[in-house]
């Protein structure tokens, strides 16, 4: 059988077509690692983190301090539907379990009951990139680095850390605020955060130890001086013995320090 001819200048033409292609290549495979680094087809994306840190609690008793991937976080409402809220307005979400909405507070003040619009919520640790499932979250909060509320730099005009006339025993660290209330009828528990030096402002938990249903409330807390406090609830749902909507509130004398 005969070789095929070969024309001349076959031989430089093939040469410098794999020579081009191979550049091709690399230039395509450049402007993928490009935009894999810089580009935003990914919303859970590290390479760009935004805000504050977040500490977020874990229902199984982990604590995580991360940056999250994002600007914005979007949650569906029963009461406004979808809402997208920026991180720095957000102070905490909590969730009382798997199936309860969570308790979104904002730094002004403003609670309303969310769902998540997504199943995970993409995180940047020290220990990488995660994505945490929604449903393992039970409360997240954040850390703002310069506002003078964090939780080494912080200290209110008033700390309401200690023991109340209406049996509530308060732990503050930083700007955080958790508190337990034991009636011979109901169990509270409350969490939120101080929003200026003298408000509080969280979500609350009450249980009714007769038949174990828990009503969730809105809970604003106002320290009048170092020994006296207005509170002042609302009731976001009907689960128990209280109606969704029904206010009430207290004002409330120091027993002792903390």
């Amino acid at each position: 059988m005969k070789s095929p001819k070969v024309f001349a200048g076959s031989k430089g033409f093939l040469r410098n077509f794999w020579d081009f292609t191979g550049a091709a290549v690399a230039l395509l495979l450049s402007l993928v690692g490009f935009y894999n680094a810089h580009g935003s087809a990914d919303p859970s994306s590290p390479s760009a983190l935004h805000g504050a840190s977040y500490v977020i609690n874990l229902k199984d008793g982990s604590e995580i301090v991360c940056k999250l991937a994002m600007a914005e976080l979007g949650f569906k409402s029963s009461l406004v539907g979808k809402v997208t809220v920026s991180l720095r307005d957000i102070s905490t979400i909590s969730f009382a379990n798997e199936t309860s909405p969570g308790v979104l507070t904002t730094t002004n003040g403003n609670v309303l009951n969310v769902q998540f619009d997504s199943d995970y919520l993409p995180v940047e640790t020290s220990f990488g990139h995660i994505r945490i499932p929604i449903n393992v979250i039970r409360k997240m909060g954040s850390v703002p680095e310069s506002t003078g509320l964090s939780a080494t730099g912080f200290v209110p005009k008033y700390d309401y850390a200690g023991h109340w006339s209406d049996g509530s025993n308060v732990h503050r660290e930083g700007r955080h605020i958790s508190s337990t209330q034991i009636t011979p009828n109901y169990a509270h528990s409350f969490a939120g955060d101080y929003v200026n030096d003298t408000t509080i402002v969280g979500s609350q938990e009450r249980k009714n130890l007769s038949d174990g249903t828990i009503t969730r409330m809105q809970v604003t807390i106002t320290l009048l001086s170092p020994n006296e406090a207005s509170t002042c609830w609302k009731a976001l749902d009907s689960s128990s013995d209280l109606r969704q909507g029904q206010t009430g509130g207290d004002t409330i004398k120091r027993v002792s320090l903390e």
